[in-house]
């Protein structure tokens, strides 16, 4: 695929095919290396428009990927990255009041917001010291209402996500005894799954439906 790429990134208007991509805001959030893995896929699956050399093949190509993409990440375009602003200087109180209007504001939380009580009450039960969290969205605030203490890893392909979990566990170690990790990882690259940190529990909230389609036989 190498000399595909050499043709493909002298794209249309001298941009490379990730930036095309992410000129849609439902995909400006997303990891370059996880963009770049559905182009590869894409065009196993159409050779015809391995080496595209009209613009409408390269149209054709975009407009492929993102179409594919749809389909994989389905809170993308949809979720506001709260502003770390808003948790400088929160009394604990205020903190985990702060967290439930985020969870209340963010589709995939919202319709867990009855759940996590019972969800951390059984998490406590088990004791476990080091959770990962897959496909974790915004899942981690959270944390912020359990009285869980530990090591969080939390995975996802928006690095726009990422970055601000990055930023809120530095804030959340502050007020609970949580030491989080936020990293992107493509989940179906299942050949480096192995290279996650090992762990007593794992979260995938809404994510196995995502990883059952077709293209993902070995899951």
């Amino acid at each position: 695929l190498r000399y595909i790429y050499i043709a493909f990134f002298l794209d249309w208007h001298a941009l490379r095919p990730n930036q095309k991509i992410k000129l849609k805001k439902e995909f400006s959030g997303l990891d370059d290396s996880f963009i770049q893995s559905q182009i590869e896929s894409f065009l196993k699956r159409n050779p015809k428009l391995a080496v595209p050399n009209k613009q409408k093949d390269f149209k054709a190509i975009v407009k492929g990927v993102r179409a594919s993409l749809r389909k994989l990440v389905v809170y993308a375009s949809k979720e506001k990255i709260p502003d770390l602003n808003q948790f400088k200087k929160l009394k604990k109180e205020e903190f985990q009041e702060l967290c439930q209007n985020i969870l209340r504001q963010n589709t995939s939380t919202r319709e867990r917001l009855n759940i996590y009580p019972p969800i951390y009450k059984e998490i406590k039960k088990l004791k476990p010291k080091r959770i990962l969290d897959l496909g974790c969205g915004l899942n981690p605030i959270s944390l912020s209402l359990s009285d869980w203490q530990g090591e969080y890893f939390a995975y996802d392909i928006n690095r726009e996500e990422i970055s601000f979990l990055q930023k809120f566990f530095l804030i959340l170690k502050s007020v609970t005894n949580i030491n989080g990790h936020a990293s992107c990882f493509n989940l179906s690259e299942t050949e480096k799954i192995s290279s996650l940190p090992k762990a007593d529990l794992c979260l995938i909230f809404k994510v196995t439906d995502v990883l059952e389609q077709k293209k993902y036989k070995k899951h």
